[in-house]
């Protein structure tokens, strides 16, 4: 059971409300993205407000109208009070009645100590469970994944863990670390947006969400994904040091990005050490990718490209030297044509 929130509202004029979503998440750095009448603003790193305008009723008369949505359960209580902040902001703005079900009900009493406790703490829980559960039930069993994206990639199997966008844990460890200190020192860890305002927490653990999940540990030189990816990990990490320099750090992934972009290191010396259970990066080692029912291994530090005249899947090193590539023509079958 995730955690979020919806809301509604009557539009009276459709592109006004859009203008005021638009201004609202750029003047607070947030990433806004229109297609026609629905609305996306990433406040975070898996951290989204959606928006739908589109038809309703005021009762029983047709009307114009807007609808919200925010699954807040992955990116943390920061982004839940964050997303609903900017709900009422909006209706202030607009003059618009908006109806918010928040089900943390911080919509009601802004209680952010509450709201974490219960709610995002409380789901956290329950993951831990699950993975206990799992554990005593399959002990030998290969890792599996939590809160993943099944229609992407998926990591090395590593026996006894579980990965998730956040890193790849061993279970006995979180299991006996909950037991034993209670939940909140993983949530730190788990957590993107764990506290009510962007600390150093929050721009390390999105560097470190960034590193595990989308970074290929290449050199920048070799395509723009690789420099542009790089180079925004570097950036948080260094803002989460400029924040705080008593946060335990990934001292060496961060220097080996900054060489590999070719970028002065900060002094990291007197910085304590973050300490992960297993080496940071699934796509550092294989990874599984699937097409249709097909499912076959790769290097994670593949580059992928689809083509859609040829309607081939490639994936591809790109090295200068020694060049290696997967390619990969799917054809759909007449009976499955439309």
């Amino acid at each position: 059971m995730s955690v979020g929130f919806t809301c509604q509202a009557v539009v009276k004029d459709k592109r006004f409300v859009k203008q005021m979503i638009r201004m609202l998440g750029e003047e607070k750095r947030y990433e806004v993205r229109q297609e026609e009448d629905y609305m996306r603003v990433g406040f975070c790193r898996l951290g989204d407000l959606f928006f739908q305008f589109g038809s309703g009723l005021d009762g029983e008369i047709p009307t114009q109208m807007v609808y919200g949505e925010c699954t807040s359960s992955l990116a943390g209580a920061g982004f839940h009070a964050a997303a609903v902040r900017f709900v009422e902001e909006l209706a202030r703005e607009t003059e618009m009645e908006i109806i918010l079900s928040d089900e943390t009900g911080y919509g009601d009493d802004h209680d952010f100590d509450r709201m974490r406790e219960e709610h995002f703490y409380g789901w956290l829980k329950n993951l831990v469970s699950v993975c206990r559960e799992r554990e005593e039930q399959w002990p030998e069993a290969v890792s599996f994944g939590l809160c993943w994206d099944l229609d992407q990639y998926t990591p090395e199997e590593v026996p006894g863990t579980v990965f998730t966008p956040f890193g790849r844990f061993s279970i006995q460890k979180i299991v006996g670390w909950v037991e034993q200190e209670g939940i909140e020192p993983f949530a730190k860890e788990f957590f993107i947006w764990n506290e009510p305002g962007r600390d150093a927490g929050y721009y390390r653990n999105t560097a470190l969400s960034l590193m595990w999940e989308e970074c290929y540990f290449m050199p920048g030189s070799r395509s723009g994904r690789d420099r542009r990816i790089n180079d925004r990990i570097i950036d948080d990490l260094e803002r989460s040091l400029l924040l705080d320099r008593s946060l335990p750090f990934p001292a060496e992934e961060y220097i080996t990005l900054c060489r590999l972009n070719e970028r002065e290191p900060e002094s990291v010396a007197d910085v304590p050490m973050y300490e992960a259970d297993y080496p940071i990066g699934y796509r550092r080692g294989n990874v599984r990718e699937k097409i249709g029912s097909m499912t076959f291994v790769i290097p994670g530090s593949y580059l992928y490209e689809y083509d859609e005249d040829g309607n081939s899947h490639s994936w591809y090193d790109d090295l200068e030297e020694g060049w290696h590539a997967v390619r990969i023509t799917a054809l759909k079958s007449r009976e499955e044509s439309p």
